[in-house]
């Protein structure tokens, strides 16, 4: 969207340092020989992870390339210093201070999302199902044994673009993702979200393309489409054992209209929802994003966001308990129009601690995030 981009021209980027043990510590999945010379979603997934795949799998021939070598080089400096960094302290810090309060809900909504699955597992691990939303193509993965080298380098380099203000910065700039998503022969949010998965310690087990009807029921589709709110469901586990857990994506508009109406209701399927938003570009502070918003009060029990998610003044203090973290020092300039007077008074003497930077504050000094208790 262009206010993210104009938020992008207001931070810096950091050189992030080597970190191969990374990469290294996360177990091969046990081998399983794959059907028919076919290639296993998490071989697939591991590879684009900059992951060694096991023995039988059909890519390791293509570990070998230097494309490969040096994608898997630059992907553990990118996610070694997030983990040590600020998933570190995000990941104590939803221990002591939310989990604690909400517990681990069924289902997590994560609208406005977009791809970043790693930041749902970093704050509420064990979830049995996150649902991602976004504008951001769905995409798909090409068996990668038929891309040329100057394909999978261009490939592998796009992904780790796509990926990289992520996990600096903790968000997605949706204008250019929808480009970069589809630039290569490996496309969208598809990628993106099984490389991180890994990453993040899961075995990748299936992925299944759907779209909504106009009751909100999944319809299975050969691939990705347009048009119609268009999905992704991709079914996971932890690789050091443990139940299947599913995440969805998505692509879909959910400004008032048709599209959100196929999409709430496609939410409303999960039962026990807790809600998390950030970087939300302040959509549901407009009365064209009312139906989502009214969804999102009505229908969960937790809503954990920062200051560009759910406006404070639509939370009723009859039926909310708000608890606030780090600190409200008012908009950026390019957000002037959403400051909150609300959100001033409710921080007059500080919030509690949240020693990590959030969404369009990547400052430990000046980021934020209230943690809303349906009574």
């Amino acid at each position: 969207m262009k206010i993210r981009a104009a938020v992008l021209c207001l931070l810096t980027f950091t050189t992030l340092a080597s970190a191969q043990e990374i990469r290294r510590a996360i177990p091969a999945a046990p081998s399983r020989p794959a059907a028919s010379g076919a290639v296993r979603l998490d071989d697939q997934a591991r590879f684009l992870a900059g992951v060694p795949g096991d023995s039988a799998s059909p890519l390791k021939p293509l570990e070998n390339t230097a494309a490969w070598r040096e994608h898997a080089r630059a992907y553990d400096s990118l996610w070694g210093k997030a983990q040590r960094g600020r998933h570190a302290a995000m990941r104590q810090w939803s221990v002591s201070q939310v989990l604690g309060r909400v517990g681990t809900p069924n289902t997590l909504y994560y609208m406005f999302g977009g791809p970043d699955f790693v930041t749902a597992q970093v704050f509420f691990p064990g979830t049995p199902n996150f649902i991602l939303g976004g504008l951001e193509p769905v995409g798909q993965i090409p068996d990668l044994r038929t891309l040329s080298e100057a394909q999978l380098d261009s490939s592998l380099r796009n992904l780790r673009a796509a990926t990289n203000s992520l996990l600096q910065l903790g968000f997605f700039e949706t204008k250019d993702m929808k480009t970069d998503l589809r630039r290569t022969p490996v496309q969208g949010v598809l990628p993106v979200v099984c490389a991180m998965m890994v990453r993040s310690g899961e075995t990748v087990l299936d992925d299944s393309y759907f779209t909504l009807t106009g009751g909100g029921a999944p319809a299975a589709a050969s691939g990705p489409t347009s048009g119609a709110v268009s999905g992704v469901k991709i079914t996971f586990r932890p690789t050091s054992g443990g139940a299947n857990r599913t995440c969805y994506y998505l692509q879909g508009d959910i400004s008032n209209g048709a599209e959100a109406g196929r999409i709430t209701k496609f939410l409303s399927r999960f039962p026990d929802a807790g809600s998390y938003l950030k970087a939300a570009s302040y959509l549901m502070h407009e009365g064209s994003f009312s139906t989502i918003r009214d969804f999102l009060l009505a229908r969960s029990r937790f809503i954990l966001q920062d200051d560009s998610g759910i406006p404070l003044a639509q939370f009723d203090p009859a039926r909310w308990e708000i608890v606030p973290f780090g600190d409200y020092r008012g908009v950026m300039p390019v957000f002037r129009k959403y400051y909150q007077p609300g959100m001033r008074q409710l921080y007059g003497n500080g919030g509690r601690d949240m020693p990590f930077g959030i969404g369009y504050r990547v400052s430990d000094n000046d980021a934020n995030q209230i943690l809303a208790i349906r009574r």
